[in-house]
């Protein structure tokens, strides 16, 4: 009594005091608490922000809570708190009571009071709050702090359901599906109370399961069964006691949503015949089966149409293997048609269906495929996701067929053959005689008669076509166009080709013969006249400048005038092919103070006609005789180095020809913009001697083996020299390390010639010594081009072959160059070209040992058949998209040849790329039985497939994509041989496999 009695003045300063408390806490830590029932919960008392000026002289404070959840079981005073000179403590029913006060060493700052210990007795949230707190400063006034604020705790027991797990299979339409759902009570407390699990697809409820209650820690899986009633995305949603029946510790967890896909699995009508060729007048059997039929969805009706040609087959019977109630069957035979229903007891596994019979009455070739076809389930819904197949019944008989058009390029009034393998690749002979005809457009060119075919053989007939016009043709081949012949298949017996008919190109240059003070004799030369269309005639004008006509001697009864400058020679009467003079003409220079003068035939008034009088169509016009050159400037350094200057007028390009004398050399420069101003000056000079010096110092290179030629094509690259440019710059100079190929060893240089504007040209020279040309190709960003040696009428370059060992390449676009260089190693002692290097693996007696080479060294490494390797390094890799080159074609081989025109095929090649991206298989793809597009065989699908073209093994390897064609090339290098018939194939997950015809 007395200790209490001391707290009094505590308690009447505090409701006295006015002293402020500033930011003053009193809290119970921690603030929140999950306990489970049992437990000893322990909270501290803590006062916080107490200043140090003014202390803390006494405390008060009662603590309230819910006595049904927890019971107050023990307050420890802290070390602090057990100081104060005055204290009591005291656990109470109702609340517990605190009051503290210190006469000396006074606390300040954070204080902790005491701790409460509680126990949880049960389920529920309770509120520990603090009540009646009172603190007192240090004074000896003792006033309390105004403002404290208190914070409470608070202690949850209570349960908390929780989905854990939400699983299923892949959803089926209208197949029972079972969901499973595991519900756990992760809270703190059990329940007993009933709660409800509901399921929704979407918005429409499932399912709702009750479950009595649940342990803390305690699971539980439910199992819904749910079947899809559309084919859909759905949106499933599981919530827990939907109803808040259970007072949880979150509310927020009881829901669950996955959305999840509902497709139909197909089901599959087999056709499958007991024999795919028959005899005539004999019976075959065709089973229809139904397959993959799951017992969760039974097949209860069938219905459809089976149909075959009434001309080649007829169905003598039809037959249900099921069982099924005898007026639910229905079978109605109708010309070409069977008609059936059949509805009856649950079908619930896959097996035959149906027995067709039927009977061969001719010869030829029928599909037999279903039409129309439905089937449902037991409950009358269709499945609709139904496959069928088909199959083709071939009653045996001949078959003619056209199995080869092959041709020339078609040139306009030149005799183009035709030739036309028609082979018999049916199963019986026929002597009856037929007739092969073919047209251009809708004109008959001819028509060959056979005297019959045996099985397995064929003939080459050839035809002879003039082409009349300069135009895409359609050529169309047909065999036995009046059906003499009963085949096996009668819609094979055409072929159609497009072809372009070009005119031919002639040539006709005027240039100087020689010049005696103010004479000049020149001529007119023309070139490149098939013998098949001679020239029999010719109009042609010259313009003059500075020059009189003393005389002209032409060919043919000829005549010539001269008017306002301009000198016309015409003739006719005669036949002339191959390069002959046409005329010699003697000139004088009119006004010999002034040294310009010119002969310059005109563009558009220059005609030659063939011997019948039809005119030649492309005529390139080459002009030598100029006076002045305007666009060319020399520097006075060099003039003495000059000797002439020409004029070489081809087509639309302007070639001005230097003759470097003291060089025994000569610079072709193209002019393509009349207001371009080229300079040559010692730089120019310089340059072509610092070639001609390389190239002599290459040509004393050795090469014996792959070390040598990798010295010399560094060394070949390290000297390649702009020699003379106009808005052009040569960049990115590689090599590409040689490989050994047959008897000869191949390396590539490549540069770019980058365009800096709209006109421009680039002439590079390249010392190349003793090294040989194999090809040179441009990558203008759009085709691979082939370049050719002085195709001066080639819009993007052209090059030349210089007698000092040096290569000159002219472009006037701006394109990537690829020079592939070739040498020819010596003969070694044992017979084998080429000798031991640094790249050969010799070892043995003497540092010499007999080497095992590799027979196909061009022939990629992953390729293990030694018959596909065979075949491989036999073929020519044909390509006409660089990304087919990189991403396919280079697994194949080395070397590869990439083209955009439709050539000739004359050796046996493998042709990589579609139509599209290939234009030689766009040439030739009829000739194959398999026409690939970019819809078939579909997407990432190839196939590979053989051909005999111009007496040539052909390899197709193609696909509708790049993929495709990639898979058909990476399976291709898995075989053992290559098969007779088409493979299909899929670039599937990374590699190709094979896969069924589409």
């Amino acid at each position: 009594m007395k200790w209490k009695f001391l707290l009094m003045p505590i308690l009447l300063m505090s409701l006295i005091g006015i002293c402020y408390g500033e930011n003053i806490t009193v809290e119970l830590l921690p603030g929140n608490i999950e306990a489970n029932i049992g437990d000893t919960l322990n909270l501290s008392l803590v006062v916080k922000n107490v200043p140090e000026d003014g202390k803390c002289g006494g405390f008060d404070a009662k603590i309230y809570y819910d006595s049904n959840i927890l019971n107050l079981s023990n307050i420890q005073l802290s070390d602090i708190g057990g100081s104060a000179d005055l204290k009591n403590a005291t656990i109470n029913p109702t609340y517990g009571f605190i009051s503290l006060m210190w006469f000396s060493n006074l606390p300040y700052g954070n204080i902790t009071i005491a701790t409460i210990s509680f126990k949880a007795l049960n389920p529920g949230e309770a509120n520990i709050a603090l009540r009646d707190t009172a603190v007192v400063n240090g004074s000896s006034i003792g006033y309390s702090y105004k403002n404290v604020s208190t914070y409470p705790a608070t202690v949850v027991i209570k349960p908390n359901l929780n989905i854990t797990n939400l699983s299923m299979g892949t959803p089926l339409y209208r197949i029972n599906t079972p969901i499973n759902v595991t519900i756990t009570n992760n809270g703190h407390a059990d329940t007993n109370r009933s709660f409800s699990v509901d399921l929704y697809a979407d918005s429409n409820k499932v399912g709702s399961i009750t479950l009595d209650g649940l342990n803390v820690g305690e699971s539980k899986t439910l199992t819904f069964n749910w079947t899809p009633e559309r084919v859909k995305p759905y949106t499933l949603v599981v919530v827990v006691d939907s109803e808040n029946m259970i007072p949880e510790e979150k509310e927020d967890d009881n829901r669950v949503v996955r959305n999840v896909e509902v497709i139909e699995e197909p089901i599959h009508i087999k056709i499958s015949p007991s024999a795919s060729t028959t005899d005539l007048d004999s019976t075959f059997t065709v089973n229809i089966s139904l397959c993959d039929v799951d017992h969760r969805r039974p097949v209860k009706g069938v219905e459809g149409v089976l149909t075959y040609d009434p001309q080649v087959l007829t169905c003598t019977n039809f037959t249900f293997l099921l069982n099924a109630t005898e007026n639910l069957e229905n079978i109605t035979f109708e010309n070409g048609k069977v008609i059936f229903k059949i509805m009856g007891g649950e079908i619930n596994e896959s097996g035959p269906m149906a027995k067709a019979t039927f009977e061969a009455i001719s010869i030829g070739t029928s599909e037999v495929k279903l039409e129309g076809t439905n089937v449902s389930d037991k409950e009358g819904h269709l499945f609709n996701n139904v496959t069928l197949n088909q199959t083709t019944i071939t009653v045996k008989g001949p078959n003619l067929n056209i199995t080869n058009l092959s041709m020339g390029t078609p040139l306009y009034r030149i005799n183009t053959p035709i030739n036309v393998t028609i082979t018999n690749n049916g199963h019986a002979d026929t002597n009856r005689s037929f007739s092969v005809d073919l047209y251009a457009d809708s004109n008959k060119v001819g028509s060959i008669t056979l005297d019959g075919l045996n099985v397995g053989e064929n003939k080459t007939l050839t035809f002879s076509w003039t082409p009349e016009r300069v135009k895409p043709y359609t050529v169309v081949v047909v065999v036995d166009p009046e059906n003499v012949v009963c085949e096996e298949k009668e819609d094979d017996n055409g072929v159609v080709k497009n072809v372009e008919v070009n005119p031919i190109t002639t040539y006709l240059k005027l240039y100087k013969i020689s010049q005696d003070n103010n004479t000049i004799r020149a001529g007119i030369n023309i070139s490149n006249i098939p013998g098949e269309r001679p020239v029999g005639g010719y109009d042609i004008y010259i313009k003059l400048k500075n020059l009189s006509v003393i005389n002209v001697n032409s060919i043919g009864n000829n005549n010539w005038s001269l008017s306002n400058n301009t000198l016309f020679i015409t003739g006719f009467n005669f036949s002339k092919s191959g390069e002959f003079t046409l005329a010699n003409i003697t000139f004088n220079v009119t006004n010999v103070t002034n040294t310009t003068y010119s002969a310059i035939l005109y563009k558009d008034k220059v005609f030659l006609s063939d011997t019948d009088g039809y005119s030649f169509q492309k005529v390139i016009l080459e002009n030598e005789i100029v006076g002045t050159i305007k666009n060319i400037k020399i520097s006075p350094e060099i003039k003495n180095f000059i000797n002439t200057m020409n004029l070489r007028i081809v087509g639309d390009i302007n070639i001005t020809i230097l003759d470097i004398g003291n060089l025994n050399d000569t610079l072709e420069v193209p002019i393509p913009n009349e207001s371009m101003v080229i300079n040559i000056t010692n730089e120019t000079i310089e340059n072509i001697n610092k070639t001609l010096e390389a190239a002599e110092e290459i040509k004393d290179m050795e090469i014996e083996n792959l070390s040598d030629v990798n010295n010399t094509v560094k060394k070949i690259a390290d000297n390649i020299n702009p020699i003379l440019a106009s808005n052009f710059n040569i960049t990115n100079v590689t090599k590409g390390e040689p490989k050994k190929v047959n008897d000869k060893v191949l390396s590539t240089i490549s540069f770019e010639a980058k365009n800096t504007s709209k006109k421009g040209f680039a002439i590079v020279r390249i010392p190349i010594g003793n090294m040989n040309i194999e090809n040179i190709t441009i990558d203008n960003g759009t085709n691979i081009i082939i370049l050719k040696e002085n195709d001066f009428t080639n819009k993007i370059g052209w090059y030349r072959i210089l007698t000092n060992g040096v290569l000159e390449i002219t472009v006037i676009k701006d394109p990537e160059i690829n020079v592939t260089l070739s040498a020819k190693l010596p003969d070694s002692p044992n017979g084998d070209s080429g000798s031991s290097g640094p790249d050969d693996d010799s070892s043995g007696p003497g540092g010499r040992s007999s080497i095992l080479r590799d027979p196909y060294p061009d022939v990629a490494s992953g390729i293990k058949s030694e018959k596909i390797k065979e075949i491989v390094h036999k073929s020519k890799i044909i390509v006409g998209s660089e990304i087919d080159g990189n991403l396919s074609a280079k697994g194949l081989k080395t070397t590869l040849d990439s083209t955009d025109k439709l050539l000739e095929i004359k050796e046996d090649c493998i042709l990589v790329g579609g139509p599209k991206a290939n234009p030689i298989v766009k040439k030739y793809l009829w000739t194959f039985s398999v026409k690939v597009t970019n819809e078939y065989p579909g997407k990432h699908r190839g196939v590979i497939q053989k051909q005999i073209i111009n007496g040539h093994a052909v390899i197709l390897l193609a696909g509708s994509d790049r993929w495709g064609t990639k898979a058909a090339v990476e399976y291709f290098k898995t075989l053992e041989d290559i098969p007779d018939e088409p493979i299909f194939v899929e670039w599937r997950d990374g590699k190709a496999v094979k896969i069924n015809k589409p």
